[in-house]
């Protein structure tokens, strides 16, 4: 029982996300150690914050230098107001005496205690370190008990593939499966080979939008953002999407590479909000107000989508009309291949294809989202999110699978295979009579990882008995 109420706990903080920060790398190109931190503000015994920062596969954070310790002072670490300080992973090994420790076994070889701290206050057992965030005390600590009630500051540092990436990284991108959405990736978990999912890596950029334009694929090419707001995502997830006015919003993506032989794809998902006329949703650029632009992706009135190029004359490839809807999220691909095939995908489904595309050959650096480089149409009004750069043609089974990956977490009614309504022995025999890789009649797959494995069998467990 004791463990049953302390996973509920657990649960109901991780679910309070009204002053929950999205994790935020510190970058190796910046001098950081690439791992990732988040605050969440949801008051909490120590006991509380250990637990939660496991359960998401990371560790109450520490703070081992300096530069380490500025980042996370300007972190703008979410806060309730009043003097507030986040649980880190400092600990003593007694109260009121003896040396401090780390709790991951690093050197405690730096502090930076606030004024007249440690002073053993607050409590019979004072032995743990805060981490303060309010005005005029910012990146100092403290000491305290371990039943104060303050936030927590997490820290995911695990490179359980020793590929020399944080794992939690290549989660967020997509490049290993997290299925149980605990911060570990699965294969991890279950010791198996940790092979970089092609969809999630070798990317130019990736763009999920999560409250910031940060590049998550791992190559540095943050977005910069012009009056942009964030929104709610297609799952409800607020701060998760980008949205454009219409009028002064825009971003753009630099030093993005020439794709190599005509190959590239771009992947997102769009969302709508009316078209009126021709509305700028990307445009490869040599650099704002230059009239050299291709390729490039428009919305056109009555729900038509063009891929269009411009460099060796006009060349156009459009969708049927209806293709996106206002106020609809819709799974947007494009790609470009070395024969000159240019295809447009939505929702997994490709619906326009020519095969007698110009060579790419210019060199346009710079990548437009919501505007036109010389503002001679207007912005376009929607929402953007999952914005993935290829310098690959995806096949039809990526772009398939990559519309899967981004659709709302498998439910009952995926698991139902038999389509009775309940998950039962029906829907295990045809799992496992699929079991392995996909063919165009698995119907098992139901993390869409291209192959019908544990994981889906745990999913398929998972929902055991009556569909609601």
């Amino acid at each position: 029982m004791k463990n049953l109420i302390q996973a509920a706990v657990v649960t109901m903080l991780t679910a309070s996300t009204a002053h929950a920060q999205q994790a935020v790398q510190w970058r190796v190109q910046d001098g950081g150690n690439g791992h990732w931190y988040r605050g969440i503000a949801s008051p909490m015994t120590r006991s509380q914050a250990t637990g939660l920062a496991a359960e998401q596969g990371g560790h109450l954070a520490t703070i081992t230098a300096a530069a380490e310790n500025q980042f996370l002072a300007d972190l703008s670490l979410p806060s309730q107001g009043g003097a507030i300080s986040y649980w880190t992973g400092g600990i003593r090994t007694s109260a009121g005496s003896g040396p401090w420790n780390w709790i991951t076994g690093e050197a405690w070889s730096y502090s930076n205690f606030d004024t007249s701290e440690p002073n053993g206050c607050c409590g019979a057992d004072v032995r743990f370190t805060t981490f303060r965030t309010y005005e005029g005390h910012e990146g100092r600590w403290d000491d305290t008990s371990p039943e104060n009630v303050q936030f927590v500051l997490i820290e995911w540092s695990t490179d359980c593939n020793s590929d020399g990436i944080v794992d939690y990284g290549q989660v967020l991108a997509g490049q290993l499966s997290d299925l149980d959405a605990n911060g570990t990736p699965d294969c991890c978990e279950q010791g198996t080979n940790c092979v970089l999912d092609p969809i999630g890596s070798g990317l130019d950029g990736f763009y999920p939008f999560d409250a910031s334009a940060n590049d998550a694929s791992g190559v540095g090419r943050d977005a910069t953002l012009f009056d942009i707001t964030f929104a709610d995502d297609r799952r409800g997830k607020p701060q998760s999407s980008v949205s454009f006015d219409g009028a002064g919003s825009w971003a753009r993506v630099d030093d993005l590479p020439v794709p190599t032989d005509n190959n590239f794809s771009w992947a997102l998902w769009l969302k709508v909000d009316d078209v009126p006329s021709m509305r700028p949703i990307i445009e490869r650029v040599r650099d704002v107000g230059s009239p050299e632009i291709s390729p490039c992706l428009y919305a056109m009135p009555g729900g038509v989508l063009r891929f269009y190029s411009w460099n060796q004359g006009p060349w156009i490839l459009e969708s049927a009309s209806g293709s996106v809807l206002p106020g609809k999220w819709v799974h947007v691909v494009v790609t470009s291949s070395q024969t000159g095939r240019r295809r447009i995908y939505i929702d997994g489904v490709p619906v326009a294809e020519r095969s007698d595309a110009p060579p790419y050959g210019d060199s346009l650096g710079v990548m437009l989202l919501g505007r036109d480089s010389g503002d001679w149409i207007p912005r376009f009004r929607g929402q953007l999110d999952d914005l993935r750069i290829y310098p690959r043609e995806l096949s039809i089974q990526e772009v398939e699978r990559l519309h899967r990956l981004g659709e709302a977490p498998p439910t009952c009614r995926n698991a139902d295979i038999y389509r009775d309504f309940n998950v039962n022995g029906a829907d295990l025999g045809i799992l496992l009579s699929q079991w392995g890789p996909n063919t165009p009649l698995t119907e098992s797959d139901l993390n869409s990882d291209g192959v019908v494995n544990g994981a889906d069998l745990g999913i398929l467990l998972s929902f055991w008995g009556a569909c609601p």
